[in-house]
């Protein structure tokens, strides 16, 4: 994206306002190694807000628009050593398919986050349409970048644990509890909201990256599953738990639990 190191790549955000986790974590992200600037974007549904978001972290409020088709426009019409580069998507599952087409249409590279989108025809949509603009496409399962995961990678690769025989995944999380038993909370929540968050809560959001270490660690493909999701409540539509049976290639079986 850049011919030389000393220049910041100007970041944009799509979501990740005041009350979003992972907008914390993306700009934490931008900011490690110095390579990365966090310049403009859409940080809500509520413009007010927005402002006042990006105010506290020290950005030009006329680098903070209402909406995405105001954000393209605006900065498309910047010279190209001004404009916005790179967007992190970071808004609700169901947005995903539609920001991000829109944005790799319009010229810009994108960081989106898991999941991709919502469903299997979306996804292959997107890999067209990233293969017509030819721009950078990146989805964030970040731990393949962590030093322990590399080494162990290589270690893997290079035999040093032996053969494989089986493999046991596991990634577990609590903040979702006090919410579940709570059916007020878990009515107004868009994680547990098919519409919002996909057919897949727990799976989709963390198993799936439990999924993802286990082919890249071993460089195993996974060929089957058989999967035992708990829904814990009759009025909750979306999986909280889960338990996955693999089988891989060679012979290889195992677990996800998350």
């Amino acid at each position: 994206m850049k011919d030389r190191m000393s220049e910041k790549i100007r970041l944009g955000f799509i979501g990740g306002g005041s009350n979003s986790m992972i907008g914390i974590l993306h700009r934490i992200a931008g900011s490690m190694f110095d390579r990365f600037k966090l310049v403009g974007g859409v940080f809500g549904s509520n413009l007010e807000e927005s402002i006042s978001f990006g105010q506290g972290i020290s950005l030009d409020s006329s680098r903070i628009y209402p909406t995405l088709e105001a954000f393209i426009e605006s900065e498309r019409r910047l010279p190209e050593n001004q404009r916005i580069e790179v967007v992190s998507v970071l808004t609700p599952n169901f947005l995903h398919f539609g920001n991000a087409k829109d944005l790799l249409e319009s010229g810009f590279h994108v960081i989106c986050e898991k999941p991709l989108t919502t469903s299997y025809q979306e996804a292959q949509e997107l890999k067209r349409i990233q293969e017509l603009s030819n721009k950078v496409f990146a989805v964030t399962y970040t731990y393949t970048g962590y030093p322990m995961i590399r080494q162990m990678r290589h270690m893997i690769g290079e035999g040093q644990i032996g053969a494989i025989q089986k493999i046991d995944a596991q990634y577990f999380q609590g903040w979702i509890n006090p919410i579940i038993h709570d059916k007020e909370k878990r009515e107004s929540t868009w994680r547990l909201q098919t519409e919002k968050s996909g057919i897949s809560c727990c799976v989709g959001d963390i198993g799936t990256h439990a999924f993802d270490m286990i082919e890249y660690l071993t460089g195993i493909k996974v060929r089957s599953v058989l999967a035992d999701l708990n829904y814990l409540y009759e009025d909750n539509h979306m999986d909280v738990d889960g338990t996955v049976l693999i089988r891989c290639e060679g012979d290889v079986k195992g677990s996800i639990r998350a």
